[in-house]
């Protein structure tokens, strides 16, 4: 009978750190929580991945031309997220260009000027959004497509720089993802067998 008593003893004694332990993790990740929301962690964005939080560094991603890329966006705590999407030109690869004779800024004062969300083909659910960049997509026509005719090129872009950024905003809180927009396609230099 006394096997048994120490058995369960020791038992008794997992069970009470594995509790305490359980509390203590639970705590920590209370504190951590709150912490995060304080500074306007609220939300994060999934691609290819990678997690972006919101109200942190922005991020730089990479999509093809001909294919989708899928994003998820999601709660701290697993709600859904009250979110937006806009996609705008980016102020860091500012460049002039010529429409009707009139010079113009990539990157300007007037916000419905470096919008450009209409002109990309985005489809939104409650758990994230799908973008879709198209075969023959560039930022001149892109350009030319906002502006309603041909443009002519002034000032030259810096191509290590990325043209748009995406922004996931709710509430107070927001994503930022600069991209770039890549090729793809298959030749036989590039094929591997």
């Amino acid at each position: 009978m006394g096997d048994r008593s120490g058995v369960a003893s020791v038992f008794g004694k997992i069970l009470l750190y594995l509790v305490v332990a359980l509390v203590i993790l639970g705590i920590a990740v209370g504190i951590a929580y709150f912490a995060l929301r304080e500074s306007g962690v609220t939300f994060y964005v999934e691609y290819n991945g990678e997690r972006y939080y919101s109200n942190t560094e922005d991020g730089n991603i990479q999509l093809v031309r001909g294919k989708k890329g899928n994003f998820s966006v999601k709660s701290l705590i697993g709600n859904d997220v009250n979110y937006s999407v806009t996609i705008t030109s980016n102020p860091a690869n500012d460049f002039t260009f010529k429409y009707n004779d009139e010079l113009y800024w990539f990157y300007g004062d007037v916000d419905s000027l470096n919008d450009y969300t209409q002109y990309f083909d985005i489809k939104r659910n409650a758990d994230g959004f799908e973008l879709y960049i198209p075969f023959d997509f560039s930022v001149e026509t892109l350009v030319e497509q906002k502006y309603g005719g041909d443009i002519e090129i002034v000032d030259n872009s810096n191509d290590s720089y990325r043209y748009f950024g995406i922004s996931i905003t709710s509430d107070k809180s927001s994503v930022n993802l600069w991209f770039m927009v890549y090729d793809f396609s298959v030749t036989p230099s590039n094929l591997f067998f």
